[in-house]
């Protein structure tokens, strides 16, 4: 990075986070962990890399350890060492590049998506203030609703990927201690994973796996996003151990990213490994092969585990984790489908998934993540972010490929890249990169990755791919300030509005009953939706007809996933009176949930009816109540 002015301006923010710490108060394992990241990378940014890259994966266990939760420490480690690299000027070296472009316009995607959540934000009094006063003074600490923090954290795994290639250029021995350092973090972490197995453990990390009951998980809490860690770094240690396959500790380390994968107990990552370990070994077989008969026989066995993974996806189709993924895809698509352009905003999935889920998912999960990282960015930040996320890793993985097939026999590119592949695939059932300590592992390697297979393609006088290649540096900061702009404008000026598909709220179309009543059949679930300043709402309900297998039928009512109410309602009208709670910053609406005792069919029990529909109770028009 050699524009001073650039330099400085992307230093203010770690800068100021680093300072933060000695400015407030803040716990001094924490204050020495940055410090020390700061100094270090101040004086040898090389050496600040790795440090970092051995620390990033195992920064929840340093919280627990140093009883540090819940301040983000990893965060704060990471902006420490930016703000230590950026402080010190270091020359560029010409060599292999990450496709800067595209990263840049979904940099500035993602910031426009940031402005205009803070713009929503402004119009609702002392909101936005509240917010921008937790990033002053509490950011390490106290999660935003402006989706500052989900940003940052894209944007770091980015700057790293960028960092990583810059210093690989520089100290092209970092291309062999950084898997050596990133191996040996793996491997402990598959160690503290082993001991939190037999019940050895840190008290936050044993109250950790009390939730997850038959899964193990120890260096991050979320069982998939560590099984997706392991199968990627297990083929980094692969690689490294059939480069170097005299040196005994190498299989060693593939012996324990395999243990921790299974402690996991992550499927898709078994499958996703399973796929891994067939690429990898018919690419080490076939390196002696032509490169024609080569590909062959990458692409037969590419064909073969493609054709086994749906055959074993036809044959879970009823599994209940299955069923409730499916669930969870639905929401996403009409999430996407509601704001194609610019998504719901950064880091909003979580909050906004409850308008987009239908009743029965919403029973059992009123909040929840897609399941699925790429329907997961698509909903956030629209499809023209998920096509730049995609255009700067898949340009990578296309160097890879080509690279690969210049050089078969360089096992180094080879593990990296599977791994990254075995990463990627475990993104359609899984959002590791919501995980600090996984996100930014990632990032690291597609550095690493981008200069290995780079330094192979420029060594056979070919040139790497840039992901969008834009002519004349004036036509791309036109494009990126005209998509900033777009995206935040679509954003910003687009009104939500309350849900009304049949397959959110799951109740039918109105009706008028003889007596001119207007009213709508609820299914087995249903949901009805109120504004978000409202404190109480009343909701009618009757099942008018005097059946004695059916009436009186239960109505169990839940409010924000919370249990509030278990109603019995007859042939009159009954008023569900609920109280409202107060919603996180952000939202837009409350949603109240309905579960009716039974469905049944009016055909079945009702003289001269031919409706076959499955229905429960009728619910009338609602009322809302507003204390100011």
């Amino acid at each position: 990075m050699n524009s001073r002015t650039l330099r400085l301006a992307l230093a203010v923010f770690p800068v100021w986070c680093t300072a933060s710490l000695l400015v407030f108060n803040a716990p001094w394992g924490f204050r020495f962990l940055a410090t020390a990241m700061f100094g270090i990378s101040a004086a040898a940014p090389h050496i600040g890399l790795l440090a970092l890259a051995a620390f990033i994966p195992l920064g929840h266990l340093v919280q627990a350890g140093l009883n540090l939760y819940p301040f983000r420490v990893t965060e704060a480690v990471v902006l420490a060492f930016f703000a230590g690299w950026l402080v010190r000027p270091e020359p560029d070296h010409d060599g292999p590049r990450v496709p800067s472009t595209a990263a840049w316009l979904l940099a500035l995607l993602i910031c426009a998506s940031v402005a205009a959540q803070m713009w929503i934000a402004s119009r609702q009094p002392g909101e936005l203030t509240e917010n921008l006063q937790v990033l002053y003074q509490a950011y390490f600490l106290i999660p935003d609703r402006i989706g500052f923090g989900a940003a940052a954290l894209t944007l770091e795994g980015l700057g790293l990927m960028a960092v990583t290639a810059a210093l690989l250029r520089v100290h092209p021995q970092l291309a062999v201690r950084l898997p050596v350092v990133m191996t040996a973090s793996a491997v402990a972490a598959a160690g503290s994973t082993v001991l939190l197995w037999k019940g050895i453990a840190f008290p936050q990390i044993l109250e950790q796996q009390a939730r997850l009951i038959v899964r193990t998980s120890a260096h991050v809490p979320d069982p998939n996003a560590a099984a997706s860690y392991f199968g990627m770094m297990l083929f980094v240690a692969i690689g490294m151990a059939a480069r170097r396959p005299a040196q005994v500790l190498w299989p060693l380390a593939v012996i324990a990213e395999i243990v921790g994968l299974a402690l996991t107990g992550s499927r898709t990552a078994a499958a996703a490994v399973a796929v891994g370990f067939v690429i990898f070994a018919v690419c080490w077989a076939t390196a002696s092969f032509r490169p024609r008969m080569r590909a062959l026989a990458v692409a037969a066995a590419f064909a073969v585990v493609l054709a086994g993974g749906l055959a074993r996806t036809w044959m879970l189709r009823g599994d209940p984790g299955a069923v409730y993924r499916q669930q969870f895809f639905a929401t996403s698509f009409r999430m996407i489908a509601d704001r194609p352009l610019a998504g719901v905003g950064i880091g909003r999935y979580y909050d906004q998934s409850m308008l987009y889920a239908s009743p029965d998912i919403s029973w059992i999960y009123p909040f929840e993540n897609a399941h699925n990282f790429f329907l997961q960015v698509a909903g956030e930040i629209g499809l023209p972010g998920l096509t730049l996320l995609l255009a700067v890793v898949g340009s990578i993985g296309v160097d890879a490929v080509r690279a690969i097939a210049r050089s078969p026999r360089d096992m180094r590119l080879l593990g990296c890249a599977v791994g990254l592949l075995t990463m990627v695939a475990t993104w359609l059932s899984g959002h590791p990169l919501l995980v600090p300590e996984v996100a930014l592992s990632f990032w690291i390697l597609l550095g690493l990755l981008a200069v290995l297979a780079g330094s192979v393609l420029i060594g056979s006088h070919e040139r790497p791919r840039e992901a969008v290649r834009l002519v004349g540096r004036r036509k791309s900061l036109a494009l990126v300030a005209a998509v900033a702009v777009a995206a935040g404008a679509v954003l910003a000026g687009r009104a939500v509005r309350r849900p009304q598909a049949t397959g959110v709220t799951g109740l039918e179309p109105w009706e008028t009953g003889v007596d001119g009543t207007r009213f709508r059949w609820t299914h087995e679930y249903a949901s009805v939706f109120v504004p978000v300043n409202a404190t109480r709402v009343y909701i009618p309900v009757r099942l008018p007809y005097d059946l004695p297998r059916l009436v009186p039928m239960a109505v169990d009512v839940k409010v924000g996933g919370i249990p509030r109410d278990r109603a019995s309602v007859g042939t009159g009208w009954a008023v569900l009176n609920l109280e409202l709670p107060t919603v996180l910053a952000g939202q837009r609406f409350k949603r109240v949930d309905l579960k009716v005792q039974q469905t049944w069919q009016p055909a079945l029990y009702l003289p001269g009816s031919g409706d076959l529909r499955r229905i429960g109770v009728q619910v009338g028009e609602i009322k809302e109540f507003y204390e100011y």
